[in-house]
């Protein structure tokens, strides 16, 4: 008689967040750096492999070089890790009845609906997604006239990758 939703769903996951960030300034020049990390546990992570990770650093500055230039750059990375098990159908643990069994007494999974799921959430397989991208904005302010006549030109680099990887055990 059990509960399997509760059993296996009803429970908190950890997550933790970290930031970090410096600033400054002279009469000439600013800055601004930051680096942060996020992590979590999935919901799934007692049975299987199941959890997120984001890793992200900024840094800004401007420079004044002359009183009508100013010159400034704003660049970003951020990587992302997700695993996760590769059938990740809940429906079969929502679904399952009280009176239904997950494991045979030698420890084997079960032939019912609920025994298979469990099966291939734990021992079917695993996911992992890796996403890491790099943009870097530069920038130029012109100013003449006593700001009569302002030019602006921007540049903007951004490179993204994605790295997956996966296998499967069929149940």
């Amino acid at each position: 008689n059990t509960d399997w939703t509760r059993h296996f769903l009803d429970r908190a996951t950890f997550t933790n967040s970290h930031q970090l960030s410096v600033s400054g300034a002279t009469p000439k020049t600013s800055f601004y750096l930051s680096a942060g990390y996020e992590g979590e546990d999935g919901l799934l992570s007692e049975l299987a492999s199941d959890s997120y990770t984001r890793y992200s650093t900024r840094a800004k500055v401007r420079y004044d070089v002359f009183n009508w230039l100013t010159v400034s750059n704003n660049t970003n990375y951020v990587l992302t890790d997700r695993t996760k098990p590769t059938n990740y159908n809940l429906d079969d643990i929502y679904n399952a009845k009280p009176v239904d069994v997950d494991k045979n007494e030698d420890g084997s999974w079960t032939a019912t609906d609920l025994g298979r799921a469990l099966a291939q959430i734990v021992d079917g397989g695993s996911e992992t997604i890796r996403n890491s991208h790099l943009q870097s904005a530069f920038s130029a302010e012109m100013k003449f006239w006593e700001r009569l006549l302002t030019v602006n030109a921007n540049y903007t680099y951004s490179i993204a990758h994605e790295d997956y990887k996966w296998y499967q055990t069929r149940y």
